[in-house]
């Protein structure tokens, strides 16, 4: 799906199409900027980046095939970026990510990505709304506003990894909660890992933006990817914190297991030890001895046993609870 949005600075017109005759049409001169979005492109949208732009082999084959890692090329007239945006849709049942790429030419810019991405589409509804405070301020504002909204969403991405570790803090407590802490705890462990290995290089790349040395970016936007840059840095900042948490919780886990353990373990000693000498006192009415002595009347001996099990089995009982160890 292609979307197109063509600003004349001098009339600050705004005019947006999404055909291939509304962006054929449209000139891409020192005073007109151009932002083409291409969404799930099709064959005929992917010709437009060699025909039109004349993109180099490298982008348009990475633009192709996604899965690449958050990387910034230098080319003689354009950059382009490699970035991941969080799926927000799924942000519930987990970290997912799409594949963003951008170039970013002097009055043009070209992203192309194969799912909706909430940052883009944001940027898009205020470009509607505020042309000339948008992509009036040139194509390089667009993408600090795409990457502003960017980071914004990988914000919520954080806050919900937070909540789910404050969960895992309260399931690890409950009792008979191990089996569901264990299934809990893994997946969190799993997406802030990957995290890592997303936003450790997407901060990265976004340096490469700040350093000065790339042409297309007007001084007011390298200002604002500088902020930018600072607003990563506290992002990824974040993610060892989390991954102490997740591995103290870890180790609470198996002190807690062990504890448990242990305390199911002394109950059993207990329990044994206390029918110790009742198997005892059993044992002597058990052994194949003639004329063993007994109480007067009959059935005194019976009694006499009960009571002396009785007897034994309470101290022992009330010794144990007093020492804790029941």
């Amino acid at each position: 799906m292609l979307r197109a949005f063509h600003y004349d600075p001098e009339t600050g017109r705004l005019e947006t199409g999404d055909t291939l005759d509304f962006f054929a049409n449209r000139p891409t001169g020192e005073k007109h900027f151009l932002w083409l979005d291409l969404e799930a492109a099709t064959e005929d949208e992917f010709r437009i980046l060699d025909e039109r732009f004349g993109l180099d082999p490298f982008v348009i084959e990475e633009c192709i095939d996604v899965n690449a890692r958050p990387m910034l090329q230098r080319f003689r007239d354009y950059i382009f970026l490699i970035l991941h945006a969080p799926d927000m849709s799924q942000v519930e049942a987990g970290v997912r990510t799409h594949e963003m790429n951008i170039v970013l030419m002097r009055n043009v810019m070209i992203t192309v990505h194969p799912e909706p991405i909430r940052s883009i589409v944001a940027t898009m509804e205020a470009v509607r709304k505020e042309p000339a405070s948008t992509i009036g301020k040139g194509p390089d504002f667009v993408l600090y506003t795409i990457l502003e909204a960017l980071g914004e969403n990988y914000v919520a991405v954080l806050d919900r990894l937070d909540d789910r570790i404050q969960a895992m803090e309260d399931l690890l407590f409950q009792e008979h909660k191990g089996v569901e802490f264990l299934e809990a705890v893994h997946p969190l462990r799993k997406d802030i890992l990957y995290l890592r290995r997303l936003m450790v290089p997407q901060r990265e790349t976004i340096y490469q933006l700040v350093r000065g040395d790339i042409g297309l970016l007007s001084e007011n936007s390298q200002r604002n990817f500088r902020l930018l840059y600072d607003h990563w840095v506290k992002l990824n900042d974040l993610l060892p914190a989390y991954r102490d948490s997740i591995a103290s919780l870890m180790d609470a886990y198996t002190n807690l297991m062990t504890s448990r353990t242990n305390r199911i373990m002394q109950l059993l000693t207990s329990v044994t030890v206390i029918l110790m000498p009742l198997n005892l006192i059993v044992g002597f009415y058990g052994m194949n001895v003639r004329n063993w002595p007994s109480l007067e009347p009959p059935g005194l001996d019976g009694l006499f046993i009960a009571l002396a099990m009785a007897a034994v089995a309470s101290g022992l009982y009330l010794l144990f609870r007093r020492k804790q160890l029941m």
